[in-house]
C-alpha cells in the first residue's frame, strides 16, 4: 500500500515537470540517509514515457549502464534477458488502464480526499520495482517506499535552491562525473562524483559436482562437440500467488549431430548453478554424447563451464558465434509466445524428446525431477502434447 507521503511527493514531483529541464542520460546522484548512492534518470524528453527510475549503489548502476550502453551484436537471447535486466525504483505517470484495479483504487483514494484531478494523459502514478530476472512488480517493501520518499523531498530541494542547473553534463561524456546531492536538510551540499564508465561481470558460480559423476565423464570415450548457452527463458514463473513471478534459466546444448539434449530450467543461476552442472553432466552421459570439445559464445557459459571442462579433459572453445543457438533460442521464444522469427524444427525436436523422456519415467523419477522442471511438464497438461499417460502422472506428483 502506498503512503499518503508517497503519493503527496509524487505529485509535487510531476509539478515541476524535470522532464522538460533534462534528458534520461542526464543522471545525477543522491546520498541517501543510510549512506547508499541513489542513481536517479529523470524521462519524459521525449514526452513519450514519464517517470522517474531510481538506481541503488553500484548494482543499479551497472543495470543502467547495461540497459543504456549500444546493443548492436547482440544476440536474440542477450537481447531477451537485456528486458529483464534492470535493478531499480521507477514511478511512473501513466494513463488509467495501464494501472492495474488495487492500484486504481489506491489513487483514486488518495486523489478524491485531496481534490486532486486526474484528467488527460499520462496522469495516474504508479510505483515499481524493476529486479534482474523478474517482472516488473509493484513496489510492497517498506524500505523501498522509503527510499522514494527520500529521493522526491531531494529533488525538490534542488529545484528549489538551483533549478537543476549545473549537472555537469560535459564531464559526463568526459570522464564520467556527475553531480552528487548530499545532506537531509536545505541547502543541500552539492559535489562532484566520478562513477564507473564500464559494466563490470557480476556472474560467480560454485563448483560442485560429485567426484563420482566427473569420473565417469572423464572416463567416457570423447567424440564430436556440442554448442552450448545458458539463456534466459522468457516465459515467468510463479512458484505462489504472492511471489514476483521471474525468468528461469537452462543451459541450451545442440550436439554436432543436430540433437538437443534436454535440460532443466532453475529459477535462480548462482544459487542452482551446481544443480543445472550437474543435470547437464548427467544429460550427456544419458545420451551418449561425451564430446571432445565444448563451444560457447558468451563469458557467462564459459565461466559456468571452464572447471568442469578443465575437470573433465574436454575442450573449451569460446567463439565469436554459433548462429545455431540463435535458431534453437528463437524457436523457444516462439513456444513461448516471444517473437516470430525461425522455424518449428528446433521446437518440436526438443519438445519431442522431452515427451518421450517423461514417457519412459516411471512415478518415482519424475517425483524427482528438480522442481522448475515438473512445473513446465504440468503447464503441458491439456495442451494436446503430452500422452494421456503421462498427464496422469503428473497429475499425482
Amino acid at each position: 500500500m502506498i503512503s499518503k507521503k508517497l503519493y503527496e511527493l509524487a505529485f509535487e514531483f510531476k509539478k515541476i515537470k524535470l522532464w522538460s529541464k533534462l534528458y534520461d542520460s542526464q543522471v545525477f546522484a543522491i546520498e541517501l540517509s543510510g549512506g547508499e548512492i541513489a542513481y536517479c534518470s529523470v524521462m519524459g524528453h521525449n514526452k513519450e514515457h514519464f517517470a522517474l527510475a531510481v538506481y541503488i549503489g553500484d548494482k543499479g548502476w551497472n543495470s543502467f549502464l547495461k540497459c543504456a550502453s549500444d546493443h548492436d551484436g547482440f544476440t536474440e537471447s542477450q537481447y531477451q534477458e537485456l528486458l529483464y535486466s534492470q535493478e531499480c525504483l521507477q514511478v511512473s505517470f501513466e494513463n488509467k488502464e495501464m494501472l492495474s484495479p488495487e492500484e486504481i483504487e489506491g489513487v483514486k483514494k488518495y486523489t478524491e480526499e485531496n481534490g486532486i484531478s486526474l484528467r488527460g494523459k499520462n496522469s495516474w502514478p504508479q510505483f515499481m520495482k524493476y529486479q534482474k530476472g523478474f517482472v516488473p512488480w509493484p513496489i510492497s517493501e517498506k524500505n523501498d517506499k522509503k527510499i522514494l520518499e527520500e529521493v522526491f523531498e531531494r529533488i525538490l530541494y534542488i529545484e528549489d535552491e538551483c533549478g537543476f542547473k549545473n549537472l555537469y553534463l560535459e564531464d559526463f561524456y568526459e570522464n564520467f562525473t556527475i553531480q552528487k546531492f548530499s545532506g537531509v536538510k536545505q541547502p543541500l551540499k552539492m559535489e562532484k562524483l566520478q562513477i564507473a564508465d564500464s559494466i563490470v561481470d557480476e556472474f560467480s558460480a560454485e563448483f560442485s559436482i560429485s567426484n563420482e559423476l566427473l569420473d565417469k565423464i572423464s572416463d567416457s570415450k570423447k567424440k564430436r562437440s556440442l554448442d552450448c548457452e545458458i539463456v534466459m527463458v522468457p516465459n515467468p514463473v510463479q512458484e505462489n500467488k504472492k511471489d514476483v513471478p521471474r525468468c528461469p534459466y537452462m543451459m541450451l546444448a545442440h550436439t554436432s549431430q543436430d540433437k538437443l539434449l534436454m535440460n532443466p530450467m532453475i529459477l535462480n543461476l548462482e544459487e542452482q548453478s551446481s544443480e543445472m552442472l550437474t543435470a547437464f553432466a548427467n544429460s550427456m552421459l544419458e545420451n551418449g554424447e561425451i564430446p571432445s570439445e565444448i563451444s560457447v559464445r558468451d563469458i557467462r557459459t564459459y565461466k559456468f563451464l571452464e572447471r568442469f571442462c578443465e575437470e573433465t579433459e574436454i575442450k573449451l572453445v569460446r567463439k565469436d558465434d554459433i548462429p545455431v543457438l540463435d535458431e534453437i533460442y528463437i524457436d523457444l521464444c516462439e513456444h513461448f509466445g516471444v517473437g516470430s522469427r525461425g522455424n518449428d524444427s528446433a521446437q518440436e525436436l526438443m519438445m519431442a524428446q522431452m515427451v518421450q523422456m517423461l514417457s519412459e519415467m516411471p512415478l518415482n523419477e519424475l517425483k524427482a525431477l528438480p522442481k522448475d522442471m515438473i512445473k513446465f511438464a504440468k503447464s503441458l497438461i491439456g495442451t494436446g502434447i503430452l500422452p494421456s499417460e503421462v498427464e496422469i502422472k503428473l497429475s499425482n506428483i
